[in-house]
């Protein structure tokens, strides 16, 4: 809406409208006096309807319908029964019915012609009034300005007397629920006719609300004045006439009274009352005065004054309306008011209070003790809340806000604030509430704090000095004890992102330190420092309490040593730039967790804005003696770019370093030594770029993946966070000595990729170390080469070797025998990897003949077991039985084959596989059980001879070769053998020996034993040792048998000749007997002697007995 546009405006009603009401009752009277003067005349004249034509007029007049029952004059009294005015407007709705008016006109002054009536008397009313919504729009212009004001002083009072007695009224407006019903008991004014002042008085009730009394004067026409009483007749009836919202802070009201002095002024419309007294029980007692200068426009002022009142009493009427969360209480001391109102129309109301508590005790779960709040003054002023005097108390410690103001709109504070802190007694009071963390460091001292508080829309701000002679701060735990002293420091401007903080003195004393440090940080969103500092620290004091305050795992004289330092801190905190000295004393820090301790620590580190630079700085660590120098840039992330120098390392320090660094380092690693190393480190703290390099003296290593260790490591290496590297080291595994060079990567993993090369490689050592106590003994020198690689509890090696010249020896027996094999021009390929020793190929000669083979060697089982193939080439049978016999030519000839085997390091008795062997040519020369044999048939040309060829496959279980087909050729003569033969050259078998005539003539057994036969086939049973056999021969059975067969070959010569002679048959020629050599049974042994020759007699006798033997045979047939 335009600034200049009509706007509309409610209508004021003046006092004249609501007496318009009471305008009925006065035409009413004024009709009396001219009804009396009518009515005498109309009595003189006629009879008429004077009811009717009064109330006509009177209604004419008003506006309203009003009737009555009729009128009855009884000279000079005038009376009116039964009067009912009405009236249905869009204002107001009115229903009145009195039941008696009595009027008494001045009949002298009507003669006068003035209407004056001597009394008035108004009984027994009934009157309803029900206010509705009020007209919208302006009044037109032109009507308020033909409005003239009214003129009291024109205005005569018609009457000298009014009462009024038992009047009922019943009033509602429109946004009432109900109507509000009121008793006037009784009312009067009255006039004399000297004096121009009238007195009144009024007792009326609102019916089970209130009752009132008034007792004024009128002044007319100047002003209207009373004195007034109100009661509640019922408080809670009294409480719904104010808004919902608000009913419940007047809970706690129990009856309510007031009284006051009222002045109307009629000429000007303003009011006045003073000596307003309230009373609200329980307790509250206020003063009001109010003045109304004008109430159309509205100007008017009003002061009250509350009493002090007892918090005691007013607390249980209030605690209701505070959350009980709280856990709020007010108790002691009391609080009072005072303050105005002044109201204007074309302004905002001016409000003016004070509020004066004193003396009151304040308690709240938030608040460790109770606070004491001493006097102090609150003023709410034109918006503004001004805070003066006020002293709070909480134990031994005060706060005061000296002044202060509050501004609601918008919201802005400012005061000057002192306060007096004993840190002994609030300790004791904010302690219960805290951890037992926060705890373990007790303060205490004194501490003050003087400035202003401030804040507004831009935020807080603070200006002030907290100072502080002593503070002590006493850890529990340690009993460690530090003096905050000299404190002073001022604040300036201090709030959001602004102002500084100027840290005057300071000085820091305890745990070994002392430091002094002042300057100036500086708000802002970035703060700025300007500080600066000195002093020194005792690092083993420091440490404990560190340790304690900050739960940090740091043990009992972990750290030693001494600091000293001037500093100074600028920039800002985003880009601190520290610059100054620090020196180091006798610094000793155990960091056995890490792997190391630092010992002897002296030196100086200088810092300048953007870098700290060590300078000369000596230790001793990991068992050497190590020099740094160096940089560290960005403090925010540093980056750092030194170089140390260790001499005389223990690598076994280093290697527990490094372990618990990489905690998947194998824990069976061992390492032991010195070395010399030079290491550059850059970067930053988390990923560090280091290099270096080391001369490792005297080194030794140790992992069972290598079995035993590698010592006298010595050489140039070198070293990053990747592993290391060498171009040559070193390095000793029993008495054989490699050199080596390649990398290890993965300090956790020690991957390997190292070249090798050993020269000697002392076989004898290396198998001694495997083969101890085991019976083999490998005896021989040579060199290696290969390479290692993978993880180191994986480790592969692979390479080739060759050895010259050596010798394998093998126990055959517990109680110490033992073969031995010379060998010449080893070669091998070999691969080794989680404890399998694998030969991909192998070639040497041996016993004038070359083996080839390939094998396993399974290093980790108990005892050393192995598995192998290899082939045989012409290997010389004499010279395996000259290393390992007495008897060098008792078997000649090469030997052809394979034999693939398994064992371990038991010994030959162990072994295990199968063989082929096979010998084209050779010869015997009486091996033991050949020539018992050969003695055993009287044929020692069998003990000697050639073999033509000799093969068979075989088996070899626990130590014995097993064979079912040896078959050797001599000559026509051949041998079999099914049995076995042990590795310790014990026999256990059977031979049979088939030898032509020829053989068999040589010999008198065999030729008794061949007969006449082409052949004989001879049994042996073999047992016992090589050298010591027991051969078993069944000779007594085979020559009785081929005796047998010869006598019957006899007798059957003889009779065909007894027969001839006989029967005279022509001679035939004597049938050719074809022998066959009976297989011979059994395998019991018989010792056969030569029998002597018979004599000549002897034999014809026996012959003849022989010959009746057969004939007898012959005829029992």
């Amino acid at each position: 809406m335009e600034e200049n546009a009509v706007k509309t405006v409610k209508k004021s009603r003046g006092v004249m409208f609501y007496l318009k009401v009471l305008l009925v009752f006065m035409l009413l009277l004024g009709a009396s006096l001219a009804i009396g003067l009518y009515y005498v005349y109309h009595r003189l004249t006629t009879d008429s309807q004077l009811e009717k034509i009064v109330g006509e007029k009177i209604s004419t007049a008003t506006g309203m319908d009003v009737n009555f029952s009729g009128i009855e004059v009884s000279f000079p009294n005038i009376t009116i029964r039964n009067i009912r005015v009405a009236t249905d407007s869009a204002e107001l709705k009115l229903d009145a019915n009195i039941a008696l008016l009595s009027v008494t006109p001045d009949f002298f002054a009507a003669l006068q012609g003035e209407l004056v009536l001597d009394s008035i008397d108004v009984a027994s009313g009934i009157t309803r009034v029900e206010f509705l919504a009020a007209k919208s729009g302006a009044e037109p212009a032109q009507a308020s300005a033909a409005k003239k004001p009214l003129d009291l002083a024109t205005l005569k009072l018609p009457f000298r007397n009014v009462g009024m007695s038992d009047l009922r009224f019943s009033v509602k407006t429109a946004t009432a629920e109900k109507p509000y019903e009121m008793m006037l008991k009784s009312a009067g004014i009255s006039r004399s006719m000297l004096s121009s002042t009238l007195p009144f008085n009024i007792d009326i009730d609102v019916i089970s609300v209130a009752a009132a009394q008034v007792e004024g004067r009128i002044l007319w026409p100047d002003n209207i004045s009373a004195s007034l009483k109100v009661a509640a007749a019922n408080v809670e009836e009294l409480k719904k006439l104010v808004p919902a919202d608000y009913q419940k802070h007047l809970a706690f009201v129990k009856s309510a009274s007031t009284k006051a002095d009222v002045e109307y002024n009629l000429k000007d419309g303003s009011i006045k009352v003073s000596g307003g007294q309230v009373v609200v029980e329980p307790g509250i007692k206020a003063d009001v005065g109010v003045q109304v200068a004008s109430v159309s426009p509205l100007k008017a002022n009003a002061t009250f004054k509350l009493s002090p009142l007892q918090i005691d009493m007013l607390w249980p009427m209030v605690k209701d309306f505070v959350p009980s969360e709280h856990g709020l209480l007010l108790k002691n001391g009391s609080v009072s008011a005072e303050g105005s109102v002044v109201l204007n129309a074309d302004a905002a109301p001016t409000i003016d209070v004070k509020v004066v508590p004193e003396k009151i005790t304040i308690s709240a779960k938030a608040l460790p003790e109770a606070v004491q709040l001493e006097r102090g003054q609150i003023r709410y002023n034109e918006d503004k809340i001004s805070f003066s005097g006020f002293s709070a108390k909480i134990s031994d410690s005060q706060i005061q806000l000296v002044s202060g103001s509050l501004k609601i709109e918008p919201l802005a504070f400012s005061g000057e604030v002192s306060a007096d802190a004993n840190f002994d007694s609030i300790w004791k009071m904010v302690s219960g509430y805290l951890s037992e963390d926060a705890k373990r460091v007790t303060p205490s001292g004194k501490a003050s704090f003087k400035g202003n508080i401030a804040y507004d829309s831009k935020g807080p701000k603070i200006d002030g000095t907290f100072a502080s002679d002593r503070i002590t701060l006493k850890e529990k735990q340690t009993s460690a004890q530090a003096t905050v002293e000299k404190v002073k420091v001022r604040l300036e401007g201090l709030g959001d992102a602004k102002g500084k903080i100027h840290v005057e003195s300071l000085e820091a004393k305890g745990v070994g330190a002392l430091v002094r440090l002042k300057g100036v940080m500086t708000n802002a969103a970035d703060i700025g420092l300007d500080f600066s500092a000195d002093g020194n620290v005792n690092i083993d004091e420091f440490a404990k309490i560190g340790a304690s305050l900050f739960k940090l795992p740091i043990k009992p004289e972990q750290f030693k040593g001494e600091l000293i330092l001037a500093m100074q801190v600028g920039g800002k905190l985003s880009d601190i730039k520290p610059k100054g000295r620090l020196e180091l004393k006798n610094v000793h820090a155990d960091l056995s967790e890490r792997g190391f301790v630092l010992a002897k620590l002296n030196g100086a580190a200088s810092a300048d804005l953007d870098k700290l630079v060590l300078d000369k700085v000596a230790a001793e660590i990991l068992g050497g003696k190590v020099s740094i120098n160096g940089t560290l840039q960005n403090f925010k992330k540093p980056v750092f770019d030194a170089s140390l120098g260790i001499t005389g390392a223990d690598l076994g320090q280093i290697r527990a370093m490094v372990a618990r660094n990489y905690p998947e380092m194998p824990k069976e690693l061992e390492l032991s030594g010195k070395s010399d190393l030079n290491v550059n480190l850059k970067g930053s703290l988390e990923k560090p770029d280091i290099n270096g390099d080391a001369s490792l003296k005297g080194v030794r290593f140790f992992h069972p993946a290598v079995f035993r260790p590698v010592e006298n490591i010595t050489g140039p290496i070198k070293i990053s966070n990747k592993g290391l590297t060498t171009s040559g080291v070193s390095a000793g595994w029993g008495t054989s000595k490699a050199n080596i060079t390649g990398e290890l990567t993965d300090w956790g993993k020690l991957i390997s990729n190292f070249k090798f090369v050993v020269s000697p490689l002392d076989a004898t050592d290396a198998a001694g170390f495997f083969l101890k106590d085991t019976g083999y003994v490998f005896d021989g020198k040579g060199t290696g080469s290969g390479a290692i690689t993978g993880p180191l509890e994986k480790i592969k090696v692979a390479g080739v070797a060759s050895i010259p010249a050596g010798l394998v020896t093998a126990q055959v027996a517990e109680k110490g025998e033992a073969f031995k094999f010379p060998f010449q021009k080893l070669t091998t390929s070999f691969s080794y990897t989680e404890s399998v020793f694998s030969i991909t190929s192998a070639e040497f000669n041996i016993f004038s003949g070359k083996v080839t083979g390939s094998g396993k060697v399974f290093l980790a089982s108990e005892p050393i077991k192995f598995e192998f193939n290899s082939n045989i080439d012409n290997l010389l049978t004499q010279e395996f039985l000259k290393q390992n016999t007495k008897y060098p030519n008792m078997l000649t000839g090469a030997l052809n084959g394979s034999f693939n085997g398994r064992g371990n390091t038991l010994g030959l008795n162990e072994l295990n596989g199968d063989a082929k062997l096979a010998m084209p040519k050779g010869t015997y020369n009486s091996p033991p059980f050949i020539k018992q044999i050969a003695d055993k048939l009287n044929a020692p040309q069998l003990a000697s001879g050639t073999i033509d060829n000799a093969a068979g496959d075989y088996k070899i279980s626990a130590g014995r070769i097993s064979s079912n087909n040896v078959l050797a050729k001599a000559g026509e003569d051949r041998v079999t053998f099914v049995g076995s033969v042990g590795l310790d050259t014990t026999l256990d078998g059977e031979a049979r020996f088939l030898l032509n005539r020829q053989t068999a003539l040589k010999s008198n057994i065999l030729k008794e034993l061949i007969g006449d036969e082409a052949s004989v086939e001879i049994p042996v049973t073999v047992k016992g040792s090589f050298m010591s056999p027991s051969v078993g021969i069944p000779l007594d059975r085979m020559l009785k048998d081929a005796a047998e067969r010869r006598a019957k070959s006899a007798v059957k010569k003889e009779a065909g000749k007894v027969l001839d002679r006989l029967f005279g048959g022509k001679k035939q020629p004597a049938a050719q007997t074809a022998t066959a050599t009976a297989p011979v049974a059994g395998t019991a042994s018989a010792t056969v002697q030569p029998a002597p020759k018979p004599s000549p007699q002897k034999q014809i006798e026996n012959k003849i007995k022989d010959l009746g033997k057969d004939l007898k045979n012959i005829f029992r047939r």
